[in-house]
């Protein structure tokens, strides 16, 4: 088992830079770090979007500046081709 400090020298990057790059801020848990949990939070807000008529999933993630695949695991979309209007869909829009 690796400790975090080791995988990010591993990789070549810093607990700093995956947050800045990210938007996150981790805030570690475990005093005695035999294991460690990481609670991460955001300042991401979750937003809604109503599907319009003509709308594909396509055409909502580009509009929403996501991917399909986020979209559809967010709102447990199992076919990404039959989406109805007006459904509400959720997603996260960085402040």
């Amino acid at each position: 088992m690796y400790r975090l400090f080791g995988i990010f020298l591993i990789i070549g990057f810093t607990v700093s830079a995956l947050e800045d790059s990210n938007n996150l801020e981790f805030k570690f848990s475990n005093k005695n770090l035999e294991t460690l949990e990481i609670l991460i939070t955001s300042s991401e807000e979750v937003k809604e979007y109503i599907i319009q008529r003509g709308d594909t999933l396509t055409k909502i993630a580009r509009k929403l500046n996501t991917s399909i695949e986020i979209l559809a695991a967010k709102n447990n979309i199992k076919n990404i081709d039959l989406i109805y209007s007006d459904t509400k869909l959720v997603y996260k829009a960085i402040n």
